[in-house]
């Protein structure tokens, strides 16, 4: 798989790239409506001209909002372009593969067998990288971040969820092998 990933670095570096943004966003994301509700609550001026005190923190919370849209349509297009890229590779080197062996394994093996093997291959591992590039890289970047910001208003905030975070995952592995 790291040879195909190589042949498409690029456009897995900017997928990946954009699961970074997307989860700098929704760990951000609750810290801005908190900026935005403490305005809102010390304020002491007249009642229509509030928005006035928090438009700078809306256009904020707007702007970081678009940027994140079109980082994701962003992604979509490079998943249209990198994937399929990634899939006929590996097809094609599996395919090169099997034509490599002899008359006797296909005489012992099932053309059938064989076939479904070279079609399962290549959707499979593009489910393991969306997996890795979308999931595992949001939920780390999202969990490293969630812990910083954490550590820097109460450490002891940041010490219960690392410890939660670790029962969580080493639970997780634990049973990993019994779940499957």
């Amino acid at each position: 798989i790291l040879y195909f990933i190589r042949r498409q670095l690029w456009g897995f570096l900017i997928i990946i790239a954009i699961a970074f943004i997307w989860a700098i966003n929704d760990s951000f994301f609750p810290y801005f409506l908190k900026l935005i509700v403490n305005a809102v609550q010390h304020y002491h001026g007249k009642p229509e001209a509030i928005y006035s005190s928090v438009a700078g923190l809306l256009a904020l919370l707007m702007g970081f909002w678009v940027v994140t849209e079109l980082c994701l349509r962003i992604q979509g297009i490079m998943q249209i372009y990198t994937f399929p890229r990634f899939r006929a590779n590996i097809r094609q080197t599996v395919f090169n593969y099997v034509k490599s062996h002899s008359h006797n394994y296909f005489a012992n093996h099932f053309a059938g067998n064989i076939a479904k093997k070279l079609a399962d291959l290549p959707a499979s591992c593009q489910s393991i990288m969306e997996i890795v590039c979308l999931n595992f890289v949001s939920a780390l970047t999202g969990s490293v971040i969630v812990i910083v910001m954490m550590w820097m208003i109460k450490p002891i905030f940041a010490g219960v969820i690392l410890l939660w975070l670790s029962m969580h995952l080493g639970l997780t592995f634990l049973f990993l092998r019994k779940g499957n």
